[in-house]
C-alpha cells in the first residue's frame, strides 16, 4: 500500500534516547499515533518481589508511558494509546507491579484527556500465543475463568474500541459464572453489581445428599454428613479419601483456594438443593464446621433435623457412614470442571459487564 516501515531499537525508559528518535521522524510525515505496548511480567508473590524487579517493571510501563506522554504533548496526535491490562482493573495475586504500572497507564489517560489531549487505555484479557502472558499466569488465570483470546480477535476489535469516546476500556474473554464467585468468595464486589445473582434453589431441600440424609436415620445422620463433606473436601484438594480429612482442620491450611472453595460450594448447592453464599468455605472453613452450617440451615429449609452427637463431639466419621455418604465430586476441581459452573439460571445468564480486579 505504498507504506514505509522504519524499524528503532529505543528502551521508552531512556527519554534521551527515545526524545532522538521522535526528532528524527520526518516533518513531511509527522508522528501522527502513539502506541504504547511496551511492558514487563515476571509473575511471583508480592512478598518475593525485589524493589530492583519493581524498578524494572515501572521502567516500561510507568517510565515509558510518560516519557512518551511528555515527549509528544506538543505535537499534533490523533491517538495516543496505552495497552493497560485487565490486571489494573481487579488486580492479579502473582503480579503486583504489574498491576500498578498497568493502572498507571488508566491514570495516564485520564491525566491527559483533562488537559485536552487525545488518549486511550485499552485493558487487554489475556493474549494466547507468544507474549508477554506466560503458561503460568495463564493457566493461573482460567482457574479463576479469565480466558485468552488470539491476536487476531483482540485486533478485529481495535478499530471499534478506538472510535469509542471513553478514555479507559476493558476487553477480554471472562467466564461470570466461576470468575464472579471466585471474587466475591472474599467479600462484595461492586464492580460486579450489575452482573445478576443467583436465585434461591427451585426445589429447596432436594439433592441427591438432602435425600441421602433425610432416609438416613436420625442417630446417623451427622456422620453421614461428615462423612460426605469430608469426600468432597478430599476429591476436590487431591487428598484422596474422606480418611485424610481431620473434621477439624482448615479447609486453607489443607490447601482450598478461591476457586476450589467455590467448587465446593457450587457441588454443595447441587447436593443439598439449597442457594448458598459464595463466602460458604471462608465463613465454615472445616468440615465440621460446614457440617454445623448445614445442618442449621436444612433444618430452616425443611425441617430436617440433623444432632450432631454430644457425647462424641470431635469423633471422625465411621467407615460405614463414609461408604454410604453420596458421592459429591469425582476430580479434583480443574478450569473447565463442571462444579465451578454449576451455578443458577440467573448467573448462567450473567452479560458481560464493566470488566476486570485487586490483589
Amino acid at each position: 500500500r505504498g507504506v514505509e516501515v522504519e524499524v528503532a531499537a529505543v528502551d521508552v525508559g531512556d527519554a534521551p534516547a527515545l526524545a532522538a528518535v521522535i526528532a528524527a521522524i520526518p516533518t513531511a510525515a509527522p508522528l501522527r499515533a502513539v502506541f504504547h505496548c511496551a511492558g514487563i511480567s515476571e509473575p511471583r508473590p508480592l512478598l518475593e518481589t525485589s524493589l530492583a524487579q519493581v524498578v524494572a517493571n515501572d521502567r516500561a510501563k510507568v517510565v515509558g508511558s510518560w516519557n512518551l506522554h511528555r515527549l509528544t504533548a506538543d505535537l499534533d496526535l490523533d491517538l495516543f494509546v496505552g495497552f493497560s491490562s485487565m490486571a489494573s482493573v481487579w488486580g492479579a495475586a502473582l503480579l503486583g507491579p504489574y498491576d500498578g504500572a498497568n493502572h498507571f497507564i488508566d491514570v495516564l489517560s485520564h491525566h491527559r484527556r483533562a488537559r485536552g489531549l487525545p488518549a486511550q487505555a485499552i485493558n487487554w484479557g489475556g493474549w494466547a500465543g507468544p507474549g508477554m502472558t506466560t503458561v503460568e499466569v495463564q493457566r493461573y488465570a482460567a482457574r479463576m475463568g479469565l480466558g485468552v483470546a488470539p491476536a487476531p480477535v483482540f485486533l478485529a476489535a481495535l478499530d471499534r474500541l478506538l472510535a469509542d469516546p471513553r478514555p479507559v476500556l476493558a476487553l477480554g474473554p471472562v467466564d461470570w459464572r466461576v470468575f464472579k464467585p471466585v471474587l466475591e468468595s472474599y467479600g462484595p464486589r461492586p464492580l460486579l453489581a450489575a452482573i445478576a445473582e443467583g436465585e434461591a434453589a427451585a426445589n429447596a431441600g432436594e439433592g441427591p445428599l438432602s435425600s441421602a440424609l433425610s432416609q438416613a436415620g436420625a442417630d446417623a445422620r451427622w456422620a453421614l454428613l461428615i462423612a460426605a463433606l469430608g469426600e468432597a473436601v478430599a476429591t476436590l484438594l487431591g487428598h484422596g479419601h474422606a480418611d485424610a480429612i481431620d473434621e477439624g482442620a482448615g479447609f486453607f491450611e489443607l490447601g482450598m483456594d478461591s476457586v476450589t472453595s467455590v467448587a465446593l460450594r457450587n457441588e454443595l448447592e447441587r447436593a443439598v438443593g439449597l442457594s448458598l453464599p459464595p463466602t460458604l468455605a471462608f465463613e465454615h472453613p472445616s468440615v465440621r464446621a460446614l457440617a454445623e452450617f448445614l445442618a442449621k440451615a436444612l433444618a430452616e429449609a425443611i425441617g430436617l433435623e440433623i444432632a450432631r452427637p454430644t457425647d462424641r463431639a470431635d469423633a471422625p466419621a465411621t467407615d460405614s457412614a463414609a461408604d454410604s455418604a453420596p458421592p459429591l465430586t469425582t476430580a479434583p476441581a480443574t478450569a473447565d470442571d463442571p462444579s465451578l459452573v454449576a451455578l443458577s439460571e440467573d448467573e448462567l445468564e450473567a452479560l458481560l459487564a464493566a470488566e476486570l480486579s485487586g490483589d
